[in-house]
């Protein structure tokens, strides 16, 4: 659960409620901006869990402390942690909001832990959008026949392996986009999704995951 409440904040800014797949819940937002991040966090492999306002940290800086919550966490597949401020990348021109950042940062690396900044220039690269926007689509359960399985075992052990590769194996466009937003393959979201998109199984127990409604 977050440690403060979107809706009362002081400040008014746009609250909006994300749905997330990999959570199984609805992701609460600030803006439009952040919302677009859970799509990436829900559909990134090296993104195991995440969560919004995980916390409020006091940080020093300019002479005194302020509160400062980070607006995601992120759990790698690692297990690593770190924590995610997002923000237009217009707002990063203010001098007063990179020095706030730069004591931000700082705090958490005397930590130990991580910490970055997102901004729309990263999240909303055109390509991205729209493969996260293929994978929301096509997130439904997949066949659960023998034949199947069978051929989804052929493209595990299929070395350089693409996007039309699986589809010939497949012979089905759809499954092979089900397959990516289950998490079951993973490709390069950032780049135009085409038949010579190179595909990786992420591991043997997520293609078994694949067959689970």
């Amino acid at each position: 659960m977050s440690v403060r409440d979107l809706v009362t904040r002081r400040h008014k800014s746009m609250c909006c409620l994300v749905p997330s797949r990999k959570m199984g819940r609805m992701i609460h937002c600030e803006s439009m901006l952040e919302g677009d991040a859970v799509g990436i966090f829900d559909h990134s492999p090296d993104v195991r869990a995440f969560m919004e306002q995980p916390c409020t940290e006091h940080v020093f800086g300019d002479g005194k402390f302020f509160r400062y919550t980070p607006d995601f966490q992120l759990t790698l597949i690692n297990g690593d942690q770190e924590y995610v401020e997002i923000k237009p990348e217009r707002k990063l021109r203010s001098p007063k909001l990179k020095r706030r950042l730069n004591h931000i940062a700082r705090h958490f690396e005397k930590s130990g832990k991580r910490f970055r900044v997102m901004t729309d220039l990263e999240i909303r690269i055109k390509p991205l959008r729209r493969n996260l926007k293929l994978h929301s689509y096509h997130a439904r359960a997949l066949p659960q026949d023998f034949e199947f399985a069978s051929r989804v075992q052929t493209l595990a052990e299929t070395s350089g392996l693409t996007f039309g590769m699986a589809q010939t194996v497949l012979q089905d466009s759809q499954a092979v986009m089900r397959l990516i937003s289950r998490g079951c393959m993973t490709h390069d979201a950032s780049m135009p999704l085409t038949d010579a998109t190179p595909l990786t199984f992420v591991s043997t127990e997520v293609r078994h995951a694949a067959f689970q409604i």
